[in-house]
């Protein structure tokens, strides 16, 4: 059985991460900035986890592809922001919007086998669809 490269302990063998800011309007990523910080990133997602999720992930990969960590971003990259609908009974929607060009920070853990970070996406309507690689990164700094 292949041990997990997500795992606690994959983590402690550095406290340096890797702090990205990405830049991104609609599906237009690019990296501002890179920079390694000491202090622990979180734990990687499990495999398992992330075979139907929808939403977006970065994937940390070596020279050759294989997959070394992924983690959840809380950002959709999608385009849309939460306006105020001066409603009372729905006062908040979303509104896709192709103009403004928002910042995404994510902090990944330092691997000694990184060789890039790919970030992707999977929209709730093609769960079971291949997700869409939106950009990748060097991770040599």
């Amino acid at each position: 059985m292949e041990k997990s490269t997500t795992s606690a302990s994959r983590n402690e063998k550095s406290s340096n991460s890797l702090r990205l800011i990405i830049a991104f309007s609609e599906n237009q990523l690019r990296l501002i900035r890179i920079k390694r910080v000491h202090i622990l990133a979180p734990v990687g997602e499990k495999p398992d986890n992330m075979k139907n999720y929808s939403g977006s992930w970065a994937e940390i990969r070596d020279l050759s592809g294989k997959s070394l960590y992924k983690r959840i971003i809380h950002e959709s990259f999608e385009g849309n922001i939460e306006v105020q609908t001066g409603r009372t009974d729905e006062p908040f929607a979303w509104q896709k919007t192709s103009d403004i060009e928002r910042l995404a920070i994510v902090l990944l853990p330092e691997l000694p086998d990184a060789d890039h970070v790919a970030i992707f996406r999977r929209s709730p309507d093609a769960k079971d669809a291949s997700p869409l690689e939106l950009g990748h990164f060097s991770l040599k700094i």
